[in-house]
Formats: structure tokens, sequence, C-alpha cells
């Protein structure tokens, strides 16, 4: 995931393509890292000006190498490496944890508690350079050890920047958001439903899923900033308000509504509810867009 620096808006692709599924996770990351960095000069997004997410197969000397100064990126550090568990004992002796306390910003329920995190910040040597790490205790892992407790966020973010190891997990936290687009286009009831055998027809099904995908993440955005600018709620799930919409949420609130033609008029079954109208007013499209024939515009 490539995060812009200066933005926390929902998840938007910008770049994806068809790649073997059985190829190593750590290859597919060294010919990303070129990709995204290309991608981003051709469109005028100056370096730093992005931070590559990613998920620690992407800790392999090449791919370090490749990211050096010019790529920003936060990883996790496998445990395989001896420098995990040295730096997380390093942070235990030293007892100089920032509490950052829940991250998540969904609301915690009795059966679900969100995680609490405290973390300190330390730094490892990997091929012959070093970079930062934040060893991260969560209190969503075993109690009864501290040391089972961590995990190392891996990073070659500048200090002066102001990124503190805090910033560094919170960065690292959004993956969530991508997790939820691989979701979206791995559905069951989509992937499953078809077999194509011949590539160019599974290259134009990702296509296709990719700019679906696209509209879905933009709807989401457009809605929440139109909210947060006017400081405003919709209804969502069972009535609640919230300024945190999602498309799915939204496209649950137009169910039923029928569009009917007559003479070369369009018209509504019945009228918009209020909480259409809203949801409406959120993505800044106009209610006449249900009589307004595509063809004229």
């Amino acid at each position: 995931m490539a995060r812009s620096r200066r933005s926390r808006s929902p998840t938007v692709p910008i770049l994806g393509k068809i790649e073997d599924g059985n190829a190593s996770d750590k290859t597919l990351n060294h010919g990303i890292l070129g990709e995204v960095a290309r991608h981003m000069h051709t469109h005028s997004v100056e370096e730093g000006a992005f931070i590559d997410v990613a998920d620690s197969a992407m800790v392999t000397e090449a791919n370090l190498e490749q990211a050096g100064e010019r790529i920003g990126f936060v990883t996790r550090l496998p445990a395989t490496y001896n420098e995990h568990e040295q730096v997380i004992l390093r942070a235990i002796e030293a007892d100089d944890w920032t509490e950052v306390g829940k991250i998540a910003q969904t609301p915690s329920t009795e059966h679900r508690r969100g995680a609490s995190y405290w973390v300190s910040e330390g730094a490892v040597t990997l091929y012959g350079k070093t970079y930062r790490a934040a060893v991260v205790h969560s209190s969503a892992h075993d109690k009864r050890c501290q040391l089972a407790g961590c995990f190392v966020l891996l990073s070659n973010l500048p200090r002066e920047d102001d990124d503190s190891a805090e910033q560094i997990l919170r960065t690292d936290k959004e993956q969530h958001a991508i997790e939820k687009n691989f979701g979206f286009l791995k559905d069951d009831q989509i992937v499953n439903a078809l077999f194509l055998e011949r590539p160019e027809r599974i290259e134009a099904l990702g296509l296709i899923l990719l700019i679906a995908l696209l509209i879905w993440r933009l709807m989401a955005l457009v809605m929440r900033t139109e909210l947060q600018a006017r400081g405003a709620t919709i209804p969502g799930w069972d009535d609640k308000p919230t300024a945190r919409p999602g498309a799915y949420m939204m496209t649950w609130k137009f169910k039923g509504v029928l569009v009917l033609c007559s003479d070369g008029q369009r018209m509504l079954s019945k009228p918009l509810t209020v909480t259409q109208e809203a949801c409406l007013l959120a993505l800044e499209v106009p209610v006449s867009c249900f009589k307004q024939h595509p063809r004229d515009g």
C-alpha cells in the first residue's frame, strides 16, 4: 500500500495489475517498489510524498537496497531475524515506553475490545545499514510474557520529519484498508462463480474489478470529505448517525428504489426518503440523476 503522507482518507487504488498467484511475495515486492516509484514520478508526485506500507515479505536485502533513501517504507521485521528479538529485549530492559492507547476508530464492545498499544523507539542494522525499529507491545498478544506480546516495525523514515514511533505504528495499522480492498477483489460470490481459462480474459476481469473497486472507494471518499466539510452526519446502520459512511452501507439505503420509464420520461415509483436524499447530498449527486436519461448527460 502506498499512502500519502498528507492524507488519511479511505484507500483509493491508483495502480493495479494481475500477477501470478504462485509467484513469491518477496519477488513481487521487488518489482512493485520500482513500478510504484515510476508511476508516482510520471504523475509528478515528488519523492517523499508517499510511504510504502508493506508486509514482512519486503524485508530482503534486494528490496531494502532498492528502497534506499528514495522510497520511504514501513514494514514488519520478521521474527526469523535475530535482530527482532534483540531489539525487543533492549526495549524491555530500557523500559521507556510511550502509551499510544487504542487506535481502532470503531468503538469497543463487550465481546470485542480494542487492543491498546505501547511503543518504544529503537534501531537495528540489516545488511550493513541501520534502520529505525519501533518496538510495539499490544494488549491483544500474550500477557504472560512481554517478549511474546511485542512485534517490530522497520522503517527508513527520517526522524526529523516528526515521524515518531507512534506515527510509524499508526501508519502500519492503515494496512487494514488495503486488506479490505483485497477482500473486495477476491469476493467468493464473483470469483468462484466464474471460470476463465484464457489469460486475456482473466486480465479483463481483473481490470473490471479494479475499476469497480476504484468507484467503490471514491464513493466513500467523496461522502466522508463532504460530511467533514459540513461537520455533518447521515443515518448509518440501524439509523445511527455516522460521519464515516461506507459505499456498501450507502448502496443498501437505496435498495428497492425503482425507476419507471414511460413515453421517454423517467420517474421514481415513490419519492426518496430523507435518508436517501442525505446520502445523495453527501455523494454530491443531484436527486435528478434518477430522472435524467444517461444520454442527456
